[in-house]
């Protein structure tokens, strides 16, 4: 991955005091490596993307907050703040963190391993992810306008990261070192020994044979293994947005048997209601990302909303109308809505009638005449209002259709007014 092809070094190595009689090497720079990554991919601008897919703040954090509440013990805020700006960082400010920690440790003449290569090259059993970051948290510490808690969880991110995909990992860690180097630092790859031993090879001929050989045979099983493992992810993704949309149908369902099993005798007005919100929110995670539920229990000094949705929807119909934002009403009260509780549901539309034109109002006991009745005075004022009773939802659990389908055929019906 670091070196060129032209970048084979091979040299007559005899004398009384060298072992080999033949020196077998690839050169470059740090420079030259990652230009060299660069061409193939997976440069700098590469690595913060993967690293940004893929960060994590689990032990950083905790160090964040306590170094927080350190400096400031009587501020019950300041390890939150702390941790809302540490999580604001950017990826690639935590490479460059981490990668001047590991440059640091490359030049000390003193340091015999480099943090995290070392487990790495010697195939030595990894630290656990926690062990390593503070590693790296404590040797930044020692080293001037390096933020340590960044370099932590730059760490322990890709730690993760190569017990999970270490192809990817892998060159991830060598741009974030040659980024911080000087552009002219020597990167050598010394195949002597392994030349020796292996191809028992004894002269500059041989030598170049073999170094040829090696890198043309090891780019081929790379390439080869990428290509095996992208068709696999490749197959995997397409199989995990599937099962989502499975799974999400599935808790659908479970959630639709647990609150037919609910009576007033055995359980709470509250948790008949949260089991049916949940059912809800399982059917919008049917449809991520293009619907999402960005807040539950919405409350404001007047009202509260069940459940609010972000609507990115691209079919026309739900373009046409203009609602960013969509509100949900769950019931389960065995009374049926009628005209007042849709009335108090228009106010929570119309207060918010710039960015909310769509509600959806699901009461599992079904609605009164009236309620249904007056569905389509709201559209008067350019909203629109759906009913969606517990049979309803039964019919769209069973039949796995997605809600916004439902919505616009016999949703849309009954909204205009047909009972």
């Amino acid at each position: 991955m670091l070196f060129r092809h032209d970048q084979l070094v091979v040299s007559d190595n005899t004398g009384p005091e060298n072992q080999y009689a033949v020196d077998v090497r690839f050169e470059t720079t740090a420079g030259g490596a990652l230009r060299t990554l660069e061409d193939s991919g997976l440069g700098w601008s590469a690595s913060i993307a993967a690293y940004g897919e893929t960060r994590v703040t689990a032990y950083s954090a905790g160090i964040v907050m306590s170094a927080a509440l350190t400096a400031n013990p009587s501020d019950d805020r300041a390890s939150e703040d702390a941790l809302r700006r540490f999580e604001a960082l950017s990826p690639a400010h935590d490479l460059e963190a981490l990668g001047r920690v590991l440059a640091h440790q490359w030049n000390d003449a003193d340091l015999d391993v480099v943090l995290i290569f070392d487990e790495v090259m010697d195939n030595a059993p990894f630290k656990s992810v926690f062990t390593l970051s503070f590693e790296v948290y404590q040797a930044a510490l020692d080293i001037t306008g390096v933020d340590a808690a960044a370099a932590a969880r730059a760490a322990e991110s890709w730690t993760i990261l190569y017990n999970d995909a270490p192809l990817i990992a892998w060159p991830l860690l060598h741009v974030t070192l040659l980024k911080q180097l000087p552009p002219d630092t020597p990167i050598v790859l010394v195949l002597t020994e392994d030349a020796y031993e292996s191809a028992n090879v004894t002269t500059v001929e041989g030598g170049r044979e073999y170094g040829e050989t090696y890198w043309s045979e090891s780019s081929e099983m790379l390439a080869g293994y990428a290509h095996t493992l992208g068709r696999l992810f490749g197959a995997l993704a397409g199989f995990n947005s599937q099962l989502g949309r499975e799974f999400w149908f599935a808790r659908a369902a479970d959630a639709l048997a647990k609150l037919r099993a609910m009576t007033p005798a055995n359980s709470t007005t509250t948790e008949r209601g949260g089991m049916l919100e949940s059912l809800v929110e399982a059917l919008i995670h049917t449809e991520a990302p293009e619907l999402q539920v960005t807040e539950k229990n919405f409350r404001t000094r007047e009202e509260e909303i069940d459940l609010l949705i972000a609507n990115s929807l691209k079919d026309p119909f739900w373009a046409a109308q203009g609602s960013p934002l969509i509100v949900a009403e769950c019931k389960n009260s065995s009374e049926k809505p009628g005209v007042p509780e849709l009335r108090v549901f228009e106010s929570k539309m119309t207060d918010r009638g710039a960015i909310v034109k769509i509600g959806i109002f699901i009461s599992v006991h079904g609605f009164a005449s009236t309620f249904l009745q007056r569905l389509k005075q709201i559209q008067r004022d350019g909203g629109l209002i759906f009913a969606v009773s517990g049979d309803d939802l039964e019919e769209i659990i069973n039949q796995k259709i997605r809600l916004t389908d439902w919505l616009r055929t016999d949703g849309l019906t009954r909204a205009l007014g047909k009972s």
